[in-house]
């Protein structure tokens, strides 16, 4: 097992969430220990990033010049953060995804500066919510009309962003960072309304760029990720597989190519890769699943949500809490729940049935709000 970073194997959902908030330590966040993989007899090797691919000699070259010939491969590379242009060389301009960015930001954080978040996705909408609850003053920048839009469509997002300003975030929608002002320092965000932003520190939480690029004169067929069949298999190759971000796969249910950014995504593909190298012939048939705490209160996502479908929503209280499902064509095809885990697990069996639509509206409309 060769990897780019300098850590043992950790999870990275606490990341945006215990970690960076000082409730977790990085032993806390630790899959594996060294004794662990001895025992699994594993050589690992950290610090080692692959920078190219020979498939004709099936042979992984590393950046400190090494040779790793293999009869079986796993690419499991993963996404990179989106950054953005101007941003590079700048001071107090940070992103979040390894355990080294989580640190770095949150010593950065400690320091009590002037914090401008771009972008309200998950990652943007969990640092929002750590740093509401711990009374930092910060502006939240959108360039949607609504937080999480990607993932949650327009009217599920609105009650989000509504949630959030109820808990005191600032949040500017509908606009974008045109570019940061400081020589060595960021000092501002200029927006792309003309408004400016004093900063000392900026988090861009702008989405991921899937790592390939190590891969573009292997031969391998590439399309916003490495291109599997049903069973992770790189089409055109033998005993090679991708899992996880990097994984653009055709999924049995679904009828087509998906690529899911979710840790749940990634855990699910890794066991079924792991059993397909035993000999077995198991399909990822999983549906998409993705959760992110908030406030205290678990949003929780199964499916995918079409923007042009129909949406059903039950609001639980005043407070924000929901459940919802989306369908198009008279089919089932997602359950979102806010703060309410017991319905949203009654829900999610249906959808993974198969179970017709009308019985998950039915189930909806038989849900008594909280008095």
């Amino acid at each position: 097992m060769i990897g780019a970073e300098q850590h043992l194997p950790y999870d990275r959902p606490p990341l945006s969430k215990d970690f960076i908030f000082g409730s977790k330590t990085f032993d806390q966040i630790q899959l594996a220990s060294e004794s662990m993989l001895r025992d699994l007899d594993v050589r690992l090797r950290l610090g080692c990033r692959a920078v190219s691919l020979d498939l004709s000699r099936r042979e992984i070259a590393s950046a400190d010049g090494d040779l790793f010939g293999f009869d079986a491969l796993v690419i499991a590379t993963g996404a990179e953060p989106r950054v953005m242009p101007g941003s590079e060389h700048l001071g107090g301009i940070y992103v979040l995804r390894s355990v080294d960015h989580a640190a770095k930001l949150r010593a950065a954080i400690a320091e009590k500066g002037r914090i401008v978040v771009v972008g309200g996705g998950f990652i943007g909408a969990e640092l929002a919510a750590g740093l509401a609850q711990q009374g930092t003053d910060f502006t939240l920048v959108e360039p949607e009309a609504t937080l999480m839009h990607r993932s949650l469509g327009a009217e599920l997002g609105r009650i989000m962003t509504s949630f959030h300003r109820s808990k005191g975030v600032k949040i500017l929608t509908k606009t974008a960072v045109a570019g940061f002002e400081g020589s060595d320092h960021v000092r501002a965000v200029h927006l792309s309304d003309g408004r400016i932003l004093a900063a000392d520190i900026v988090i861009l939480a702008i989405g991921c760029v899937v790592t390939t690029q190590w891969l573009s004169s292997s031969g391998l067929p590439i399309d916003n990720g490495v291109v599997c069949d049903e069973f992770l298999s790189v089409k055109g190759t033998e005993q090679i597989y991708a899992v996880g971000d990097v994984a653009r796969w055709h999924h049995p249910v679904y009828k087509r190519s998906i690529r899911v950014e979710h840790w749940t995504n990634a855990t699910e593909q890794a066991s079924i890769v792991a059993a397909n190298l035993c000999g077995e012939r198991i399909q990822a048939s999983q549906l998409p699943y993705v959760w992110s705490d908030q406030f205290g209160l678990r949003l929780q996502i199964s499916g995918f949500i079409d923007n042009d479908g129909r949406l059903e929503i039950t609001k639980l209280d005043d407070e924000g809490r929901f459940v919802a499902i989306a369908s198009s064509a008279d089919r089932l095809d997602a359950v979102v729940a806010f703060g309410s885990p017991r319905h949203f697990i009654a829900l999610r069996k249906m959808l993974a049935e198969g179970r017709p639509l009308r019985e998950a509206s039915l189930y909806l409309q038989q849900v008594k709000p909280r008095a």
